[in-house]
């Protein structure tokens, strides 16, 4: 579930609006009126970016003057070079909610202060002390109609059984919980996550992966 989250407050701190202007610090009463103007946005860009620009970023425009800059790809590497540089130019960051954990333990990010903030309608899961959800999303296994269907992730990994090549997503949050229930761990007890009991076994299947 990808959230968007406010950056650090010894650069920037938000006005109380739902989508707030960032202000700088110590900055001029001209220099806070030109920056609240312009609203920074980490996004990763793409199909989802455009449908969001069209959706909210221009009605919002249209409605308070406040342009919305977008900072394309939101990459969890330049958030943080932006933050340990001390040059933030966002207020928002567009990440995967892994990553919120990193950003957090790392000093990257601020919690939300949501007195200040008067969101729509939202359910009581997308709600977090650092961020918001904005995406909801599955990852699922697929496969061609004229082979033995899986049923499980250890179906997926049984190639005697059920032969074949096979796909990984390459984004280790997907793969490395799929791995784990593989080997026998059920969902509710996927985390902490064991990474050598994970990459044991992905190993007993890589040569099968394509």
């Amino acid at each position: 579930m990808p959230k968007i989250m406010i950056t650090r407050r010894h650069a920037l701190r938000t006005a109380s609006a739902a989508l707030a202007a960032p202000m700088i610090l110590r900055a001029t009463r001209s220099e806070a009126q030109e920056v609240a103007k312009r609203f920074g946005f980490g996004q990763p860009g793409g199909a989802s970016t455009e449908a969001t620009t069209e959706i909210f970023f221009k009605p919002f425009t249209q409605r308070t003057g406040i342009e919305v800059v977008l900072d394309v790809p939101s990459s969890f590497g330049k958030l943080r070079a932006m933050v340990q540089s001390g040059s933030v130019t966002a207020s928002l960051w567009d990440l995967g909610s892994q990553q919120i954990e990193q950003a957090k333990a790392l000093g990257m990010i601020e919690p939300i202060d949501w007195d200040q903030i008067q969101p729509g309608p939202m359910y009581p899961e997308m709600k977090n002390e650092y961020g918001f959800g904005q995406t909801y999303f599955s990852t699922v296994m697929a496969w061609r109609s004229t082979v033995k269907a899986p049923q499980t992730w250890r179906d997926f990994w049984n190639v005697k059984d059920f032969p074949g090549k096979r796909s990984l997503s390459n984004f280790p949050a997907y793969t490395i919980p799929a791995a784990l229930m593989a080997d026998g761990v059920t969902a509710d007890q996927l985390y902490p996550i064991d990474l050598d009991r994970a990459f044991k076994s992905l190993d007993r299947i890589k040569k099968d992966v394509s």
